[in-house]
Formats: C-alpha cells, structure tokens, sequence
C-alpha cells in the first residue's frame, strides 16, 4: 500500500464532521429544503498536484486479466484494486462476472487482514443484486442477517442498508429504517450519504432528524469525497466533477466541473484527463482552449483508454491542430485495437480501408485487421458488409455470391444500411422472383426507412431491367417522380474533386471527365505510351493545374507500388484508368500486360481489346471466350458474360441460362447494354427474352440520342419473325422517332417506303419531305449520293425537292468541300450553261479539279477536252495520259477511246 498524505480540505472535512456530530447545524426549526439543485462554490484544493492515482485498466484489460485468472488463488495483489475490478466488471456484464466475484470475495481475506466477514457479507449481497439474483437474496435473509451484524454499524454499510430496505431491494421495504440508516451513515461522514440527503432535499423529501440547509449537506458530502490523498482519490474527485456537469445535486457549472476533472487528471487519472479533452474537444460546455485540450490528451492516452487513443488518432490523422502524422495515427489505432476494445479495431479498420486505396500494398494489413474485428464480439454490421466486398473482390462476383451473400445478412442484421442494399442488388441478381421481390422489399426500406437516396436509383434500374417482368413502367416512374424531386448538386469540376482528394487517394473520376482528362493525354502522349508514360503528365505544363494534380496522385500511387508487371500497373492506375488507357492506347508498350490482368479480373471490355492488341494469339472472339471461360463463368462482368454467350462453344442450356443471369445482374441499363443484351439473345435467348429485351430497349432509348432510335428500329425488323406482327410497325415508329431527332440513317428507312409507286406507302409529298431533310442532313462529302437519288427519284417528287432545295448551290458546297464526282457535276452544269468563254474556262477549271481529286471519268472528259482544244488548248500528250490514268482505274470509256486513238494513228501512217 502507498503512504498517504493529507490534503488541505482535510480540516473542513473534519470541523463539518465534528460540528454535525455535536449537534451545531441541528435546530429546532422545520427542515430546510431546496427547490432544486443548489448553488454550491466548492473549488479544488489548492496543492501541487502530484500523479498519485492507480490508473484503471481500460475494461478489455480487466476482461481478460479476470478471464485468464485460475479462480485459486489472489496471491501478489492488491486488495484495493481487485475489489475496483470485480466493481467494474459486475458494472460491465454482473450476470456473467458474478461467480469470479463470489470467489474473490471468499479469497480477499488471504490478502487483507481487514478484509473481514462483514465486508464478505455486502459485497456478496451486492454483486448478487446487480446480477438480478434479489429474490434469492431475500429468501435466504443476507440483508437482514447484514441488519443484524456489526456491518450495521459501519457508515458506508449504513447508506447501502438503508437504500436497499427503502427500495425493498432483497429485502422487505422498510422506507423509515432506510432512511434512518442513511443518515446514520451521514453523521458518520459518509460522503455518498450526505450527497443522497441532499438529493432527497432538493426534491421535497423530508428527512427526519436531519436539519441540516442543503448547501452545508453538499459541502460535506464533497469534502467527504476529497478525503484522504490516496491512490482512489481521483474515483471520488471525478464523482464532484460529474455532480457539477450533471446538474443533479448542485447547479450545473461546467467551468467547476471542467476544473475538478482537470485537478483528478494532475493526479493522474487518464479518465478525467479524457473528460477535460473531451470538454474543450466539443466546446460545447466551455471554451474551448486547443492546448489545454491536447495537453489533457496527451495525459488521457498514457492510460491506453481505446476512445482516448482513437480521438488523438484522428487528431494525427486530421492534421487541424497537430501536424498531420499517418504513422503516429496509425500507432495509436493499432493501440486501440491490440485491447480488443471494438471501437479500436472498427477504426484501424477503417483507416487501413483508407490508406489501401493509395497504396494497395496495405490491402493485407487491412484484410487482417477486417478479420480481426469480425471474430471480436459483437462486430459491427458494416463489417460485414465489407467482408462481403472482399470475397466478391477476391473470388469473384458469381464464384463469391452465396459466401457474401451470407455476410451481407449478418450485417442487415445488425442493420447496416450497405448490407441491406447490397444484399438487395445480390437477390434481385439471382433472377427468380421470390428474390427480386425481396430485394425490392429492402430497397424500400432503405429508402423509407433509413432516408437513403442511393437506392432510388436501383429500384429505378431493377424494375426498368431486372425484374422478371421488366420492365415495370409505372414502378418506375414513381420512383423515378421521386428521385427527380430531389435537389441534385452542380456536378464538381475536376479542380473542385482535386481539392477534396485526401491521402494520396486518386478519386474515381465520372465518365466525362475522364474521357475529357484521357482526351488531352492522348492529344501529347504517343500512339505506343507506356503507362508510365501518364505519370510523366505530373508534370507536363500543356495540362491544366487540376490535372497535373491527378496525374501526380497517380504518380504517387505508382511509386508506392513500383509496378513491374499488369497487376502493378492495374494497381497503380486502378481498374477504371487502367481499362480506359488500354482502350485508348491498345499499341502502348504496357497495354497487353495490363489487359490481360483486368481480363483475369472479368473485365469483358479488356478481353475483347486483346483482340485488337494481340491478334495472333487472339484472333477471335472465339479464342477469349475459350482462354477466359472459367474467368467469365466466376467473376465476368456484363460484357464478359455476353462475350461468353455469344463466343463460347458447347454451352449447355444451363450455361446459357447462367450468363443470361450474369449479365442481366450486372447490367447498368443504359440504352448500349439494352441494345447489346437484345442482340446476343436474338441469336443465343428464346423469343421471349430476346422480345422482353425489346421492350426494356424501347423503354431505355427514350431519352437517348436519334441514332439509337434507329438502330433498335433495325434490330427489330431484322428479328420480327420473333416479335409478332407488330414488329414492322414498332420498327416503323423508332425510326420516325429517329427521324424527328434529326437521324440521317433514319431517313432512308422511312424513303423506301413512300418513293416507289409500287409500294403499298407511296407518297411523293412525304418522299419530297425526306429528300429535303436528306439534304439539310447531309455533309458536303455526303450530298453526291442524295443528290444522285434525286436524279433517278420520280419526275413530280424531284420537281417538288427542286422547288424547295436549290441543287445547284448543293452540289457547288460539294465539290468546294473536295468532291471529285461534284466537281465533275458541276463543271458539266457550268459548260452546258455557259453563255461565254469565261464560263467554258471556269468549266475546264473545275474539269480538272474532278480529275486530279481521282474521279477516272473526269479524266476521260478532259481527255477529250484537251485532244480537240474544247475549252482548254490541245493536248494530245496530255489527252493519252489522262486516258491512261482514267483505264488503270478501269474505266472502259477511257480504253475504247485509247484504242480509237491507236487505230487512227496507224492510219495516218
């Protein structure tokens, strides 16, 4: 035991004792009695303050020191702080501690000769009313054997009597001798006692024989607390600190408070230092004071208290008020969790979660700590959605899906928003309707229930694409009614995600800005860049400062790999970047390597790009599906899963069925991933999936572009002998829907209909009205052909285009926009209308313009033109070798005209 020094307060103490005992306070007067709380000014003593407290074990320690402990023997400890453990161990779990407890009881006497068969009989009966055993004790008569003991006569065994028999707690009630006892145990100084009266004051109650005021009752009780400067000191100095901060006993003053918690801390209590950080950490109470809080900080983590070391982490981790430190905030997270306290191992897990996404190198340390936490009791639900997360990283989203799928309920178990939705988009993937409706069910929730917006959009996505009836239109539109309600932030710019980059993460950018920042890459970097290469961009001054920033991330991220192969380079890019690099520079120097690990990953996108890279080894699709079909089967993602279907040989209708599944889970639906799902199927699905597909395509295509009109209407015509008889007309619709859109490609559909007499749909106005917006439609290189149609269109239709188009100005933007054939057009137009020699020269002007653009014809008529000096002067040189250049192309006007010229200069020899 450690020597003990009085302390300052130690006469008031003693003169409010003797004072009370002598009756000096007593008068004959009524009780005084108080409102409410009372407002009492009683300060820390005035002392050096030195550490002389016994700091307590944060509660882990003290689980497993007592779960370790043979139950034989307390030989070597403290008799002090043992009954301190087995007091806060019957406050964590009494049920479970309390035969531990029993058997210290019954052991203490071998370590404190004071330690004696009153003390055994109260603490018994105490841990065995916290473990809810109070009818037992009532039925073998601890509390009135403890009545009729010496332990009666002892102040602090007075105030628990005397509370146990006024709460008729494992005992008869008996308000009057309860109450009796307690001030008993008030006059002799019991400090609890004397707080419990004055409690009792403040809320009417009248306390026979106690006449003291209510603000002289707390002031002993307090200065009973202070006692004797012993290694529990600070136990009792934090119970005046929290009267101050609570409010019931005195007025709340957290300034006093604030300071009786800091005088406990210079003590050496960590818990009180904790308590002083924590004040000034929320500022709430009091002002805050930075160094007075890191100071008590500092204090609070010597005692290893995992909430202490977590809060000075992420003071480390924040760099606000310390210089940022990773390391240090990692050290003391790993503190944290080394006690098993789970708020310790859910942060480090958390930060590693973080640092992996720079360095990838600490995907391990992650996973371990992830593990960890899971086989702690109680986990957290959200760990177990990011276990979930790993096993489909690891083995894959269809090889891993009944392993997530399992931890993904753990934690919806627990409630964890993440886990309901994924377990959510996992059971609407498996396709059968007992589980999309389930899935749907928890989407629900999530939205109603738990105000999360994400998953609008996936109910959105699963009854538009997913359902086993999809697509259901009106539940789509609700949720669509709902999620356009929403107030939606400006989307960020990329300085704008720069600037919240933290760590050395590289943020995952959205598809425009990407194609945007990959764009101005490909504008400086070479056809055969290495990925090493996009680290170089850090530092390139045509990039914008926002994007020299995301290069450098991504030079940091590199470094801290050292990439040497495609799984270095992938992890150094990330998947995203990697894939949109292969699919730009597929002749880079890296660009194999790297797509054949993203490929390895069911990354359909990157196995196709093989075939483009690697042609001799790849050189079908055929050759992928074959090379990557376990790769598809376990982890292929939506193209991957078409790829298979399509390519692969030999499937079994229950493959088939199984991509069909993949693929339908994965999709993003969009309008592409529609139009591709309905493809593969017209030629690999039954007539049902391929036309359920057709309906989901021509609910997607609404808000696309012309083209995609046009090309779902070509689809369906192609495949109507799947569809029904309303196959031409939905095709017919598309296109005009198309058409309105501004289509070109449309145009020509809907004109086969309408120009031809014989057609059943023969109309010369609609006809005209689609050779104009042909026209309007048309780039200069384009016109020829829309213009060559008109020539050969019906007399009444072309007369009307004529009147509404001026043709000659059309064929002129041709032949200026480098036309060979509207060159020629318009040199024939310009001779047959000439009206003078300027005319007929501009003619040979534009002639000659035809033939060197390469059309042979014009060749031949300026042949012609230059043989008989019509509109040039005579050339026969220059005649044969447009002749001869006009047949190699194989005009066969220019060889007969060759000919002609051999045979008449024979003659004339």
């Amino acid at each position: 035991m450690m020597n003990v020094t009085p302390m300052r307060i130690r006469p008031l103490l003693q003169s409010a004792r003797s004072a009370l005992l002598a009756g000096t306070f007593l008068a004959v007067a009524a009780p005084v009695m108080a409102a409410g709380p009372v407002k009492v000014d009683f300060e820390p003593p005035q002392i050096d303050a030195q550490p002389v407290c016994e700091i307590r074990s944060p509660d882990s320690v003290i689980t497993t020191r007592w779960d370790g402990w043979d139950g034989q023997s307390l030989s070597g400890m403290d008799s002090t702080l043992v009954r301190r453990d087995m007091r806060r161990l019957m406050a964590i779990d009494p049920v479970k501690w309390l035969p531990v407890g029993e058997k210290v009881v019954a052991l203490l006497p071998t370590i404190d000769a004071t330690y004696d068969g009153d003390k055994q009989l109260m603490e018994t009966i105490e841990m065995r009313l916290e473990a809810g055993q109070a009818a037992d004790v009532r039925a073998e008569g601890l509390i009135n054997k403890a009545l009729a003991s010496t332990a009666a006569e002892q102040p602090q065994n007075q105030r628990r009597l005397g509370e146990w028999l006024m709460q008729g707690k494992g005992v008869a009630p008996d308000r009057d001798r309860g109450l009796h006892l307690i001030v008993a145990a008030a006059r002799g100084g019991d400090a609890n006692s004397l707080l419990s009266i004055a409690n009792l004051q403040q809320r009417g109650v009248e306390v026979p024989g106690w006449n003291v005021e209510p603000k002289m009752t707390v002031m002993m009780g307090f200065a009973s607390q202070v006692g004797r400067l012993d290694e529990t000191i600070c136990d009792r100095v934090v119970n005046i600190a929290r009267a101050y901060r609570n409010g019931d006993i005195v007025q709340m003053d957290n300034a006093l408070s604030e300071r009786w918690f800091r005088f406990a801390a210079d003590l050496g209590s960590p818990d009180a230092a904790w308590s002083v950080a924590d004040m000034h950490l929320r500022s709430e109470e009091i002002s805050k004071d930075n160094e007075v809080m890191l100071h008590y900080l500092g204090i609070a983590a010597t005692g290893g208290d995992p909430n202490v070391l977590i809060q000075l982490g992420r003071l480390y981790e924040d760099g606000a008020l310390l210089e940022r430190d990773l390391g240090q905030a990692e050290e003391l997270y790993q503190r944290a969790a080394a006690s098993g306290d789970r708020a310790g191992m859910g942060r480090l897990t958390l930060f590693l979660d973080r640092l992996r996404e720079a360095n990838p190198a600490r995907t391990e340390d992650y996973d371990k700590a992830l593990t960890a936490l899971l086989e702690s009791d109680n986990a957290p639900g959200w760990a177990y959605a990011k276990a979930a997360d790993r096993v489909l990283a690891r083995e894959g989203r269809w090889a891993g899906e009944q392993t997530a799928m399992d931890y993904y309920a753990k934690g919806v178990a627990l409630g964890d928003p993440e886990a309901i939705r994924q377990r959510a988009l996992l059971n609407i993937g498996l396709g059968d309707a007992e589980s999309f409706y389930s899935g749907i069910d928890d989407l629900i929730f999530s939205v109603e229930q738990i105000g999360r917006s994400g998953p609008v959009n996936d109910l959105i996505q699963a009854n538009l694409c997913q359902a086993p009836d999809a697509p259901l239109v009106d539940r789509v539109e609700y949720w669509a009614s709902l999620d356009g309600a929403e107030t939606e932030a400006p989307a960020p710019t990329l300085a704008e995600t720069m600037i919240r980059a933290k760590d050395g993460v590289t943020p995952v950018l959205p598809y425009h800005m990407m194609s945007t920042v990959l764009d101005h890459a490909q504008a400086v970097l070479p056809e055969d860049a290495s990925a090493s290469d996009l680290t170089a961009l850090a530092s390139n001054d045509t990039m914008s400062a926002a994007e020299q920033t995301y290069w450098s991330l991504i030079a940091d991220r590199a470094a801290a790999v050292s990439p040497e192969d495609g799984k270095g380079w992938v992890d150094a890019l990330g998947d995203n970047l990697a894939l949109r690099f292969v699919d730009r520079f597929p002749q880079g120097k890296d660009a194999e390597a790297i797509a054949l690990h993203l490929a390895a990953q069911g990354y359909g996108r990157a196995m196709m790009l093989l075939t483009t890279i690697d042609t001799e080894a790849y050189p079908a699709p055929a050759a992928i599906a074959r090379e990557f079909g376990s790769v598809i089967a376990a982890r292929g993602d939506f193209e991957a899963s078409l790829l298979g279907l399509r390519y692969a040989d030999g499937l079994s209708d229950d493959q088939k069925a199984s991509l069909i599944r993949h693929a339908r889970a994965t999709t993003t639906c969009t309008f592409n991933e529609g139009l591709q799902m309905a493809e593969a199927l017209a030629d690999h699905g039954s007539p049902d999936e391929f036309a359920q597909w057709v309906r989901i395509s021509k609910e997607l295509v609404k808000s696309e572009s012309a083209w995609s009109h046009t090309n779902l209407g070509d689809l369906i015509l192609a495949h109507a002998d799947m569809l029904g008889d309303d196959a031409a007309d939905d095709a017919r619709n598309l296109w005009l829907a198309g058409y309105e859109k501004g289509d070109r490609p449309a145009v020509f559909r809907l004109m086969t209909e309408v120009e031809q007499p014989e057609t059943p749909g023969f109309d010369p106005e609609k006809a005209a009205e689609y050779y104009v917006a042909l026209a309007e439609r048309s780039a200069p290189d384009q016109l020829p052909s829309v213009l060559g149609k008109l020539a050969n269109a019906q007399p009444d239709i072309r007369q009307d285009v004529e009147t509404r188009v001026d043709t000659d100005a059309l064929w002129l933007a041709a032949a200026e926009a480098g036309s060979s054939e509207a060159m020629l057009h318009h040199a024939r137009r310009l001779r047959a209308s000439a009206s003078n020699q300027a005319d007929i020269s501009e003619s040979g002007v534009w002639l000659r313009r035809a033939a060197d653009a390469g059309s042979d014809a014009a060749m031949v008529e300026l042949a012609r033109s230059l043989a008989f000096g019509i509109g040039a002067e005579a050339d026969p040189e220059a005649a044969r070798d447009w002749l001869q250049k006009a047949a190699a192309l194989g005009n066969e006007d220019a060889v007969s005209l060759m000919n002609s010229m051999q045979i008449a200069e024979v003659s004339t020899q």
